[in-house]
């Protein structure tokens, strides 16, 4: 989502300040969720809960800023609030 953002920001734009926060942002999950492959079963399933959960902290950071709508960041809080609950109840169980 944010490499879309990123590459349609103006040039001019407070924007286009964000633009290399938000590649890094791009690829971190993706990175973390293969260091959580790596990982044994209840770690992993760990990292993830709590990568998904850092994430929607830097997106409300983001949106205080006006860089990401309310729109998008409500319908990021029950995704990210749902599947880290999903995942903490796998590592419970797991």
């Amino acid at each position: 989502m944010h490499w879309g953002f990123a590459l349609r920001a103006p040039p001019d734009s407070a924007e286009a300040g964000a633009t290399p926060a938000r590649l890094l942002l791009g690829v971190l999950p993706a990175l973390a969720g293969w260091a959580a492959l790596l990982l044994p079963l209840v770690p992993g399933l760990l990292l993830l809960a709590c990568g998904l959960l850092v994430v929607l902290a830097v997106e409300r950071a983001a949106a205080a800023r006006g860089l990401v709508g309310a729109a998008y960041l409500r319908l990021r809080l029950w995704l990210s609030l749902t599947a880290s609950a999903c995942l903490l109840v796998g590592a419970v169980l797991g």
